[in-house]
């Protein structure tokens, strides 16, 4: 009988830890203010989005390594593109230097597959009024 009992226990703290997951799951899919610093649940890469793009209120879909290049830049930026509903975001740190992208998808006008070293397909061309980016792998 105590077997069964401990059984039933275990039970039921594994239904109460599913459950704050999905209250947690829930509060960053409402996009409620948390500190990512208190979310174990919460991946790396998350919490670098919310630390930097966190004021969009946006859900994290995918994030990716890559490049980045704009038309007047004369290096390509190491760092991460991130992918939400809505926007394409993309963060990068180098030698002390901050660089951050927003784009809104709505403000995209072409979004093209392109080559590096003119036969390698491992980019793409995003195009918006105002600019031409460049991204990567």
């Amino acid at each position: 009988i105590s077997l069964m009992s401990e059984i039933y226990n275990m039970s039921d703290i594994k239904k109460k830890e599913r459950e704050e997951k999905k209250k947690r799951r829930a509060t960053i899919s409402n996009m409620q203010p948390i500190n990512p610093d208190e979310d174990p649940d919460m991946s790396r890469r998350e919490k670098d989005f919310l630390q930097h793009f966190g004021k969009l209120n946006e859900k994290l879909i995918d994030h990716f390594s890559c490049a980045c290049q704009g038309e007047q830049d004369l290096i390509l930026r190491h760092g991460r593109m991130f992918i939400t509903e809505h926007y394409i975001c993309f963060s990068s740190h180098i030698m002390m230097s901050e660089y951050l992208k927003v784009m809104p998808f709505r403000k995209i006008i072409k979004l093209e597959k392109q080559n590096t070293a003119i036969i390698i397909p491992n980019a793409i061309e995003i195009k918006t009024k105002n600019e031409t980016m460049f991204f990567t792998s």
